[in-house]
């Protein structure tokens, strides 16, 4: 299970990384840049971890009726709870949450693909 989390948290520090690079409305305070993003991937995956279901299932009616698409809405709040709370992340706004919502997730999502056909393929 602690691999798993490490993983996570891996996963989360490069999606960060990349979201403060390409993404205008993401930035970092460069001087901690390592730090920040290394504080805000682990306080992230725990909040995914913890936080996360628990929202997933409150807001189940409302996923429903969206077909799915109020997932970005709850992920961007979050990622709205980790820059209100990592000093050095700023997010300009609920906007670019939701953009930045929809790059997290296609991106961790091709990223952990990418892992997982690499551990079958060790195998």
């Amino acid at each position: 299970m602690l691999g798993r989390l490490l993983l996570r948290v891996l996963i989360t520090g490069a999606m960060l990384w990349l979201m403060v690079r390409v993404l205008p409305g993401f930035s970092v305070d460069y001087a901690r840049e390592p730090e920040v993003i290394g504080i805000a991937a682990l306080l992230l995956a725990l909040i995914n971890a913890t936080i996360g279901p628990i929202l997933m299932v409150l807001t189940l009616p409302l996923r429903v009726l969206t077909l799915g698409l109020f997932t970005i809405v709850v992920n961007a709040g979050l990622l709205m709870l980790v820059d209100h709370w990592v000093d050095g992340l700023t997010i300009d706004g609920f906007g670019w949450a939701l953009v930045g919502a929809v790059v997290f997730g296609l991106g961790s999502a091709i990223l952990s693909a990418l892992v997982s056909a690499g551990r079958r393929r060790r195998w």
